[in-house]
């Protein structure tokens, strides 16, 4: 009879369960956090790495950089383009130009006219929208003094972090 009383065996669970268990939990979350965030992502990587303003697709040399605040920025590029094609090619962007006159026939359809007096090409401006955000630019375009059938680029980026509305410049 004391066969009968006797406390019954300890049953041992198998730890696979819980170990399966848990790591679905995990995955769900993983994959739950992953979806929620996921329509964010581009505001995080515009945020962290906003973008800069439009470039021609020639040689540049950077001359200089200026960092005003956290998304504005200045640059100073030479280039061996000549100054009218880079006019055009900002004009093909969409810029407004404001072009000094004599300075390229057509605007960039001539090889245009080298004037010492006047070694400002041109005024270019622009703006788009990225994520959440809006991207303002600026592109002035001289002759370089010492070799005027060379271009000069300086380029400002503005970015209003509030909207995708432009920059005031």
């Amino acid at each position: 009879m004391t066969e009968l009383n006797a406390p019954p065996a300890p049953v041992q669970e198998s730890p696979k369960p819980r170990r399966i268990g848990c790591a679905l939990a995990a995955l769900i979350a993983v994959v739950g956090i992953g979806a929620f965030s996921l329509p964010f992502l581009n505001i995080l990587i515009g945020i962290l790495i906003p973008p800069g303003p439009p470039l021609p697709p020639v040689p540049l040399t950077e001359i200089s950089r200026e960092n005003y605040d956290y998304g504005v920025d200045e640059w100073t590029y030479r280039t061996t383009a000549e100054p009218c094609s880079l006019v055009t090619f900002y004009q093909n962007l969409g810029a407004v130009c404001s072009v000094t006159p004599m300075q390229c026939e057509g605007f960039g359809d001539g090889p245009g006219v080298a004037t010492t007096g006047q070694p400002l090409v041109a005024r270019c401006e622009g703006s788009e929208a990225f994520s959440l955000f809006g991207l303002s630019w600026q592109a002035v375009i001289f002759r370089d003094e010492a070799e005027p059938a060379h271009g000069r680029l300086n380029v400002w980026r503005g970015i209003n972090w509030l909207s995708s509305a432009n920059v005031p410049q």
